[in-house]
């Protein structure tokens, strides 16, 4: 599988644009962009975004695997996440009542099918 760096190297050279260019449109140096290709520094999401945006290309293609991965790899790699991992996610502890948990729930619920409704998703 490639790297991110590999990748967004890859699809820099696709445009043509150099590591100056590029860092001028999304706001960081030179050497920042060669540090993330390097594989050396990894960029926060929000500066992902903007090389997405720079180079017209979808998060995935950056993030994501490449096409030679199988989705049973990619299947096998994802393990569902319990009840209490989304708790302490959300609240930063277990202990929360099973009626907070479950309006939480149904929050998310609602709006996942407005999402769905809006062509969102």
């Amino acid at each position: 599988m490639n790297t991110f760096g590999q990748k967004l190297k890859a699809y820099r050279n696709n445009t043509g644009m150099t590591q100056g260019q590029l860092g001028k449109l999304i706001g960081v140096s030179k050497s920042a962009l060669s540090t993330w290709e390097h594989d050396s520094v990894t960029p926060s999401i929000a500066k992902v975004q903007k090389v997405c945006i720079a180079l017209n290309i979808k998060i995935d293609d950056l993030l994501g695997g490449t096409e030679n991965d199988s989705d049973n790899e990619n299947a096998e790699s994802i393990k569902p996440v319990t009840d209490e991992e989304i708790k302490f996610a959300l609240y930063g502890t277990t202990d929360i009542t099973d009626d907070m948990y479950d309006a939480i729930k149904d929050f998310a619920e609602t709006q996942l099918n407005r999402a769905k409704r809006e062509g969102k998703l």
